[in-house]
């Protein structure tokens, strides 16, 4: 029988409690720069500035497996397990379009807003994320975005590639699975960015506040420094 595959987060768990609190902003804009391809530059600058799921910017496949019950040999209880197998794309959707991303003004102020599709949410499918263009770091990340906006019409795919291309692509270049930028986004917004819980779940697209325990990733300092 085929045997079940491993859950990619608890391949990385050891990384992910010793190191992902210490990424900072700083170190984060150090590792997107060091990747060599614009497009998967881009990629990484607009996945943490919106902290938004991979599947919300790249194209999106839902996917259908088959499953089969099988007998566990510790408990004894049947249980269901997928069949990686017969894996098959049952819709798509694409990846977010240059037309998504624009720059407004309030006031005195500018903001990059960027419009994406929100996963996992039944509230709502859509969300629009604002981005300060103010602070010097992140004006070094827009600028990243902007050299590859640059380069497309206003309707085109900015990546054109679908979750498992992606995480295929960026194994290599970045030091951690590139579903931990979600994680370091949302953990900056709560540290450095000071987001009450309400505004944290909205930034994030949560329909609820339960996913805070599992993104938001504190050292004894963050929570010390405040006491």
């Amino acid at each position: 029988m085929e045997k079940p595959q491993k859950n990619a987060w608890k391949r990385q768990k050891e990384f992910k409690k010793a190191n992902i609190v210490c990424i900072t902003p700083e170190r984060m804009l150090q590792i997107t720069k060091s990747i060599e391809n614009l497009t998967l530059r881009s990629l990484v600058a607009l996945l943490y500035i919106t902290g938004c799921r991979v599947s919300e910017i790249v194209r999106y496949e839902k996917l259908w497996f088959e499953r089969e019950e099988y007998i566990d040999e510790i408990t004894g209880k049947k249980k269901k397990r997928v069949l990686w197998k017969t894996r098959k794309v049952v819709a798509s959707l694409p990846s977010i379009k240059r037309n998504q991303i624009r720059y407004e003004d309030r006031g005195d102020r500018t903001f990059l807003v960027i419009t994406v599709r929100n996963l996992k949410n039944r509230k709502t499918n859509e969300k629009s994320i604002p981005f300060s263009t103010s602070r010097t770091i992140n004006q070094e990340f827009l600028k990243i975005i902007d050299d590859y906006t640059e380069t497309l019409g206003s309707d085109d795919e900015m990546f054109p590639y679908s979750r498992p291309q992606i995480e295929y692509k960026l194994k290599k270049l970045l030091p951690f699975n590139i579903h931990y930028i979600r994680d370091i986004r949302a953990t900056h917004l709560y540290v450095l960015c000071n987001l009450k819980e309400e505004e944290l779940k909205r930034a994030m697209g949560w329909s609820d506040l339960r996913p805070a325990d599992r993104y938001v990733n504190l050292r004894w300092e963050d929570f010390a420094s405040k006491t």
